[in-house]
């Protein structure tokens, strides 16, 4: 028996595994982790704010080194990678959403199973991809899917703290603000991972190491077994077409 085949599309390297890890790691379907800012700005680029606390003194260097990663990341959770062409913010600038949606739709006709970032902690890329995602989903006519809770943003204040105690643009609010018409999300639902099971996802977390270099110095606990990672929320996401104005 073939098995279903699962999308994850991810804004960066690193969203899947951080946001979805046990997912991804589930082993039930055969999983494609879609990475929409898969692309690198030219050689010779000056790195931007992330990328030099990151390490590198160059915006190529750093895509070409996390390409790398991620697909020694998705060897080692039994999934396929794909890399769009997009570069990053702030190299790209405000992303082209139709183009985006475009290059998309491909992979979402040929899934079962859709998982998207809900777009917490406003990150442009972040907010891009989700955008991208449900136009998409819109014009095939896709009925459902799913929103998962961008970590480390979601769980950095808690999984239990009030949105109007949330600071910044760690208020999930902002997120839901900007959802198109034609869409509904379920209320959060939440998985306590296990110990060992957390300890599975940190390790592929790990093939990501120059983005931990950056994370680890706003998340000091990301990686511990108890810590942030431990817990993955998602929404179950309803889509219909918009109306159109008479």
């Amino acid at each position: 028996m073939s098995m279903s085949k699962r999308l994850i599309v991810s804004p960066h390297f690193d969203d899947a595994v951080l946001s979805c890890g046990d997912t991804l790691l589930s082993g039930s379907a055969a999983t494609t982790v879609l990475t929409v800012c898969g692309g690198s700005p030219g050689p010779g680029t000056p790195p931007s704010s992330w990328d030099w606390r990151c390490g590198f003194i160059d915006g190529h260097q750093a895509a070409t080194r996390r390409q790398q990663e991620d697909e020694r990341a998705c060897a080692a959770a039994g999934a396929t990678p794909v890399h769009l062409p997009f570069a990053d913010f702030p190299y790209s600038g405000p992303k082209d959403i139709e183009a985006v949606a475009t290059a998309i739709e491909p992979y979402l006709t040929e899934a079962e199973e859709i998982w998207a970032p809900t777009g917490i902690g406003i990150h442009e890329d972040h907010l891009a991809t989700r955008e991208a995602v449900l136009l998409a989903a819109q014009r095939l006519a896709i009925p459902r899917l799913l929103l998962y809770a961008d970590n480390p943003y979601a769980g950095a204040l808690g999984w239990a703290t009030l949105d109007e105690e949330r600071t910044g643009t760690l208020r999930w609010a902002d997120a839901f603000a900007s959802l198109p018409d034609g869409v509904a999300l379920s209320e959060l639902q939440l998985r306590r991972l296990t110990p060992a099971a957390t300890a599975a996802k940190i390790a592929v977390v790990r093939e990501h190491a120059s983005q931990l270099a950056g994370l680890g110095r706003y998340h000091p606990t990301l990686t511990c077994v108890d810590g942030l990672l431990a817990t993955e929320g998602w929404f179950v996401c309803t889509v219909t077409a918009p109306a159109v104005a008479k």
